[in-house]
């Protein structure tokens, strides 16, 4: 994993500063960005009856529907 990434296990966060390098996001300039998210469940109704019955298998659920948010990040200028 880059060190851009950060795995967070259920239930997990993150606080504090992090160094990304810009370049990656086509020279970013120090402001104020929002970010946002959306993420995707499962389609219960394209599964087949074999497959949800696997999935209760699993013994964990899973998310169905649609999660959106979003988060202010300020990029600020590193320090020399």
């Amino acid at each position: 994993m880059s060190k851009e990434a950060v795995l967070l296990t259920p239930g997990g966060h993150l606080d504090g500063t992090f160094v990304f390098e810009t370049k990656l996001f086509g020279g970013l300039k120090p402001a104020v960005y929002k970010t946002v998210a959306s993420l995707s469940g499962w389609n219960q109704d394209k599964f087949t009856e074999a497959e949800r019955a696997e999935l209760t298998g699993i013994g964990r659920p899973f998310m169905t529907g649609e999660v959106l948010d979003s988060v202010s990040v300020t990029l600020i200028p590193p320090s020399k």
